[in-house]
């Protein structure tokens, strides 16, 4: 098994056999992962004592104590902050120093690392690989060393083409209205400069020979110019499923590389609206392999649901919006810098945390979900989802009238709109209708589930209380979730690192059967009944 330890643009791989304590292993491997660490562990030897060894853990490891969970806050258990002396590795596990994670607080919160289960090394090419997720809010990149299947480095940045449209659905309309090569030109220069500073990080210059690239289908129709015309109306039937090995010179993408001998990879679509990135989670959280039913979903502007059951899978997409990632509220925004990412309500008061520390300026996902299920408990909104401007105890915090209220945030000056709220009930009635939906058709019932992973960089941040308490997730499911984090980036570098798992990725996207919504009766009714919070 190898531990990664992510230090700043560095990367140390330790190998060990589990099961081990963390702290152990990293003093035994002499690795001082922080100041702190250094200075206390000569008298605390790893027995929570000093109590200054918090780390950010993601992968295999023990569940943390209920000792341990009642030092830690809410906001660093739900980003997965650990203590190394009570965390036992079971398997493959990365860890960010504790510098990283202040250096995080300054920062957008992009979710970069995502579960990778175990796999053995058959890559299709030879020197240094690149797999990439391009997302409609994020993309991410890896570095990989071909030879060793080592990781050099990893780089995130915002898709730019941000600037011609929040989501999918706006920027196909700009495509057809004449910004398909501008749209192009975004992305393929973001991808340029994500190689560039991998290979500076990495201190790698040999050239880059294979790339990864996986994205819903629009995206990949963007970065190929594709005509979108046949995605952007009904009955939505894409006539490019991708799959497929391209030059990077005949995509005119002048990556870190010597483009002739650089070979670029499209991971397969399953539908118009369940695309490679799909496949690619598909993969890396191995949900083809359970025995009994389990759920795969991907919430944000598009919201993809996988069920595995019966030896087969299923899969829909539920169009959300982009309220989920701040969009379509009016102090919605990225979660970076002065962002409210966490809300809660305690002995009667409503507190909350900020990115970096600094005065709020808005409220991102995270924080817009917390805010609602505080106001839910705090009676502040009844179950259809009205401000009320009586009946609780803060009523000082509101103003207007019912139906155009506005509620304040005490201790802030972020506040959230009765349209906010109707936005976020229409994105989850969105997803809980297309998981009935999609369970319906599959003829299970919901007590049958006996796992919901949820991938993506904004499943990792969600408080999975206040998701279900705002009814994102019943509480059936809620109790069986797991993060996986970025699966779809994790999924990419499956692909880059083993052909076989390649091959594998496009016969699940060819047999995966995909359940459209928008003819289905049971969908629309059970989107009106998911709008209200009960």
């Amino acid at each position: 098994m190898i531990l990664t330890v992510i230090s700043g643009n560095n990367h140390e791989y330790i190998a060990f056999e589990p099961p081990i304590n963390l702290a152990k292993l990293l003093r035994e491997s002499g690795e001082p992962f922080s100041s702190a660490w250094s200075e206390h562990n000569m008298f605390c030897g790893g027995n929570a004592i000093c109590l200054k060894c918090k780390l950010q853990v993601t992968g295999n490891v023990s569940e943390p104590s209920e000792s341990e969970k009642s030092l830690l806050n809410q906001s660093e258990i739900y980003r997965n902050i650990r203590y190394a002396c009570m965390t036992t590795l079971l398997g493959n596990v990365e860890v960010v120093l504790n510098e990283n994670i202040e250096e995080s607080k300054s920062t957008m919160n992009i979710q970069i690392n995502g579960y990778t289960p175990e796999f053995y090394l058959k890559p299709w090419g030879s020197k240094l690989g690149m797999a990439i997720d391009v997302g409609t809010t994020t993309v991410v990149a890896y570095l990989y060393n071909l030879q060793t299947g080592k990781r050099l480095a990893m780089v995130s940045a915002i898709n730019p083409q941000k600037s011609l449209g929040a989501d999918v659905v706006s920027r196909i309309g700009n495509s057809m209205a004449g910004n398909k090569d501008s749209l192009a030109k975004m992305i393929k220069n973001c991808i340029e400069t994500l190689s560039q500073k991998l290979c500076h990080m990495a201190e790698s210059f040999d050239g880059i020979d294979s790339v990864v690239i996986t994205g819903n289908t629009a995206m990949m129709y963007f970065l190929t110019s594709s005509d979108v015309n046949t995605i952007a109306f009904s009955p939505f039937l894409q006539n490019r499923f991708f799959g497929e090995f391209i030059k990077a010179e005949d995509l005119n993408l002048n990556i870190f590389a010597k483009a002739k001998e650089c070979l670029v990879y499209l991971t397969r679509s399953i539908s118009a609206y369940v695309g490679g990135d799909i496949t690619t989670a598909i993969l890396s959280s191995e949900i083809y392999k359970a025995d009994k039913p389990c759920l795969l979903i991907d919430i944000g502007t598009n919201g993809e649901i996988v069920l595995h059951s019966g030896g087969k899978l299923y899969a829909c997409s539920a169009a959300a919006g982009p309220a989920f990632e701040g969009g379509d509220i009016e102090m919605g925004m990225n979660a970076e810098n002065g962002a409210i990412s966490y809300v809660f309500l305690s002995n009667g008061i409503i507190s909350f945390e900020v990115i970096g520390g600094f005065s709020p300026k808005g409220i991102c996902g995270s924080g817009i979900i917390d805010l609602v299920a505080v106001m839910l408990r705090a009676g502040i909104i009844d179950y259809t989802g009205l401000i009320k401007t009586s009946g609780h105890n803060f009523t000082n915090f509101v103003e207007g009238e019912e139906g155009q209220a506005v509620f304040t945030i005490p201790g802030s000056n972020v506040f959230i709109t009765q349209k906010d709220i109707r936005n976020i009930q229409m994105a989850k009635a969105a997803i809980c209708a297309a998981i009935s939906s999609l369970l319906k058709f599959a003829r299970v019932d919901e007590s049958l589930i006996t796992s919901l992973k949820i991938a993506g960089g904004f499943g990792m941040y969600i408080d999975l209380s206040s998701a279900m308490q705002i009814g994102l997730f019943s509480k059936k499911l809620a109790e069986k979730a797991v993060c996986i984090g970025n699966a779809a980036a994790s999924g990419s570098a499956l692909i880059l690192l083993n052909n076989d798992l390649r091959i594998l990725s496009e016969n699940i996207a060819k047999t995966t059967e995909t359940v459209d919504l928008m003819k289905n009766d049971y969908f629309t009714e059970e989107y009106i009944k998911q709008m209200f919070f009960d």
